[in-house]
């Protein structure tokens, strides 16, 4: 995994914010991409690690040898469970509520001349 330089950091803030939509919109995507691959993975290496756990591995993609190391750890967790207070205590529920804003940028990034409408905008 690669670590921004400082160098690499003051470049990419003093991008025009052209530049930096392209590049967000572009990661968000590649983001998406890749939990849907980690997605399809993750629960087999959940199995194989139940049943085996830590191994060591070496792999070969193109040119580059890449060794790594891979464990499973469990934790223990509690959580309050939102939807059965909601249904037993709605009067408290209700009280307790705050209102709040979140943001969330969307966008599509196509090759000129192939941008196609959408729900998020149009050429």
């Amino acid at each position: 995994m690669k670590v921004l330089t400082v160098k690499e950091k003051r470049q990419i803030e003093s991008y025009p914010i052209e530049k930096k939509a392209f590049n967000l919109i572009r990661l968000q995507n590649l983001i998406k991409e890749y939990n849907k691959i980690i997605k399809l993975i993750k629960p087999d290496m959940i199995d194989h690690l139940q049943d085996r756990g830590f191994f060591v591995f070496k792999i070969t993609e193109g040119k580059k040898t890449y060794e790594g190391s891979i464990d499973l750890l469990t934790k223990k967790t509690t959580r309050f469970d939102v939807k059965s207070f909601k249904e037993d205590n709605p009067e408290i529920y209700e009280k307790y509520l705050v209102n709040g804003e979140s943001n969330e940028i969307r966008g599509n990034v196509a090759l000129s001349g192939k941008y196609i409408k959408d729900k998020f905008g149009s050429k």
